[in-house]
């Protein structure tokens, strides 16, 4: 008998910019699932019910409501990704205290009541909000008194947490990754004609290799496996010698530099899992 698979996508109002995109990896992974003899089918996150039941439940939803109902499914034995205990801690706070815990390469954090004026440095105040909200807070401050002025309106939000850490100066590197599979991909955004890292073959850009990848993948997947989140996108700035910060993790990106390879990756995911699998 075939399993049955729900694919639930992304509420607008956390795709800014990015609707099209968002829809269009979670159609590349259905199509896979669909090839495999899998039965999908797809619904926005306003249309989710309780009674709807399917062995797999690949959701980008990040409504409270959605999460919820997805726990539930979770605990009734259906296979969901990304966890939705994963995706709603994974604020912005939260990944801070995970990466420095464990000893994962992040921006210098700030103590803002050390902080002089005169100190010289750039900063990024980012401030989490309730998952009904929208997109948190990122907000570049180019000195001690704006960053105090920034953090001052930006508690005037219920329930707002801030995380300041200083600029790191650098070039921005964007990650992908599926956990429990051999994909792994990287670009960067500033090239002029953005070149995908692993997923391109026979590379002789120099550019593409200042770095350490092969860390920053042993980096990403723990970062993963302790955010659980095994679907996931992030960036990073890697300075001139070589290391590197990691600076966001999110979850289900769009994958638009990597779609085809990343839907593969992760339609393996589900197919293996011992909940999807058949004899």
């Amino acid at each position: 008998m075939n399993k049955s698979i729900i694919l639930v996508y992304r509420d607008e109002r956390f795709s800014p910019n990015s609707v099209e995109r968002d829809r269009a990896i979670l159609d590349a992974v259905g199509d896979e699932l669909r090839q495999a003899g899998m039965r999908v089918s797809c619904f926005s996150e306003a249309d989710l019910r309780p009674h709807l039941s399917a062995d797999a439940f690949l959701s980008m939803g990040r409504k409270e409501s959605t999460l919820m109902l997805l726990q539930q499914k979770e605990a009734e034995g259906a296979l969901v990704l990304n966890s939705p205990r994963g995706i709603a801690g994974n604020t912005r706070a939260a990944l801070d205290d995970m990466l420095r815990q464990h000893n994962l390469p992040a921006a210098p954090l700030v103590d803002v009541g050390e902080l002089t004026e005169n100190s010289g440095k750039s900063f990024w105040l980012k401030c989490d909000g309730g998952s009904e909200s929208g997109m948190p807070c990122v907000a570049f401050a180019r000195n001690a008194g704006e960053l105090r002025r920034m953090i001052a309106a930006c508690r005037q939000s219920a329930g707002c947490q801030t995380v300041v850490t200083e600029h790191v100066e650098g070039r921005q590197v964007k990650f992908y990754g599926v956990q429990g599979t051999d994909f792994f991909s990287y670009y960067f955004p500033d090239a002029p004609e953005p070149r995908i890292g692993r997923c391109q073959e026979g590379s002789d850009d120099p550019s593409q290799g200042d770095f350490d990848e092969d860390q920053l993948r042993r980096d990403a997947d723990l970062l993963s496996r302790l955010m659980d989140v095994k679907i996931y996108g992030g960036d990073c700035i890697v300075r001139c010698d070589g290391s590197y910060a990691i600076i966001d993790f999110n979850d289900w990106p769009s994958f638009s530099v990597c779609r085809q390879a990343a839907a593969r990756a992760i339609a393996k995911l589900v197919l293996n899992d011992k909940r999807i699998a058949t004899i």
